[in-house]
């Protein structure tokens, strides 16, 4: 394999773009774009100085050792070297690991645009968290009187086999809605997970229900010697360099904020969003209606025929249901902190509504947070699939 000065030096783009969303003048991924602008403008002298800099100041930071050796080597004149596999995969994945970099430096002139996939948060969720997987970039969101803002990103590292988790230890990363479930602090953890560590709640019900297997999926830092690692790196979980993690904990609330991680995130008007997000929430309280009403044929027809819950088929449910109903004199249904989701990967319009509910009947009193998964379908009919609680 022939040394490539990294193929960044073939990286187009037009000079003087927008600068990545919201990121700090100081920040060492804001110094190496910086560099790659100096090399797309053929100002290679310009860069050697910037990236001489930035590699004092985070020695830790190998792709911007290896850019920095790379112009010295082109700078000296000395020929390219044969290399050994393994260190022509570790250029491989710097190489990446830059071209991702550059291709968030570009723009895709998101003002006024948010992933497909947040329809509505209660207005108790302050923050939302989208990783766009394919990208290795990790967005926050504040949910404002306004609307959805994005707040900051990072570049992000994802499992090693890639994207969509299926079987434990298969090294991918799920795609799916998830919510964080507890901080870890990094001084009770391997410093392989670095500064810290945010479990999520995979696997969720949607994935259960088609088999996925396997646990321990964080958002999570980087060991102590390393600024960031490549983009393919970890067992399943997302790595932010530990600096990135560290600026998370204003947004992140353990039991309350979602992370949804998508193959790749389709940026849409907030407007298209709020029709989508009227309609699925006209079906939820149609569905409340009905379950108030004690008409159980009303109610279980929002169930699909492939319905399930916790593992129960719908014949199941829907005799447990009508048992139930039978002996109530009276149902009253409350939901609060309405969520709102368009479920991603998947070729199926899906969609998540999670929400706590109270149910009150002749001297019964239940609180519990609930999932649905609900389907539309062709024709236009919106089905449940799927139910869980959590």
């Amino acid at each position: 394999m022939k040394r490539l000065l990294l193929g960044l030096f073939l990286i187009a783009g037009p000079v003087g773009a927008n600068p990545g969303l919201l990121m700090p003048a100081t920040a060492p991924e804001a110094h190496l774009l910086v560099a790659l602008d100096h090399l797309n403008a053929g100002r290679a002298d310009a860069a050697l100085a910037n990236l001489s800099l930035l590699t004092r100041q985070q020695p830790d930071f190998r792709l911007a050792q290896y850019l920095y050796a790379s112009l010295l080597d082109a700078r000296s004149g000395r020929p390219t070297q044969d290399l050994g596999t393994d260190t022509g995969q570790m250029i491989a994945s710097l190489s990446s690991e830059a071209q991702r970099r550059w291709a968030h430096r570009l723009g895709r002139g998101l003002n006024g645009l948010i992933p497909q996939s947040l329809l509505a948060l209660p207005r108790k969720y302050r923050y939302a968290v989208v990783v766009d997987l394919g990208a290795s970039r990790l967005y926050v969101l504040e949910n404002t009187p306004e609307g959805l803002r994005l707040v900051r990103d990072h570049y992000s590292s994802i499992g090693r086999a890639g994207i969509g988790k299926e079987l434990e230890g298969d090294g991918r990363t799920p795609v799916g809605i998830y919510h964080v479930t507890e901080y870890l602090d990094g001084d009770a953890l391997p410093d392989l997970y670095g500064a810290g560590a945010y479990p999520v709640n995979y696997p969720n019900a949607w994935d259960r229900r088609l088999g996925r297997t396997g646990y321990g999926i964080w958002v999570h830092g980087v060991p102590s010697d390393t600024y960031s690692r490549v983009p393919l790196a970890s067992e399943g979980c997302v790595a932010l360099a530990n600096l990135d993690f560290e600026g998370l904990a204003p947004f992140i609330k353990p039991g309350e904020t979602p992370v949804i991680l998508v193959d790749s995130i389709q940026w849409v008007r907030e407007s298209d969003s709020d029709l989508l997000a009227a309609s699925l929430r006209g079906q939820v309280m149609e569905w409340r209606r009905d379950w108030e009403s004690l008409d159980t044929d009303a109610y279980l027809s929002h169930y699909a025929e492939d319905f399930s819950a916790d593992g129960m088929t719908r014949a199941a449910f829907v005799e447990h249901k009508r048992l139930v109903n039978s002996a109530r004199a009276f149902v009253q249904i409350e939901i609060d902190d309405l969520e709102l989701y368009r479920y991603p990967g998947v070729e199926e319009l899906l969609f998540v509504a999670r929400f706590r509910q109270q149910y009150v009947s002749d001297e019964l009193l239940r609180e519990a947070t609930k999932s649905q998964y609900w389907r539309l379908t062709p024709g236009g009919r919106w089905e449940i699939v799927e139910e869980a609680a959590g």
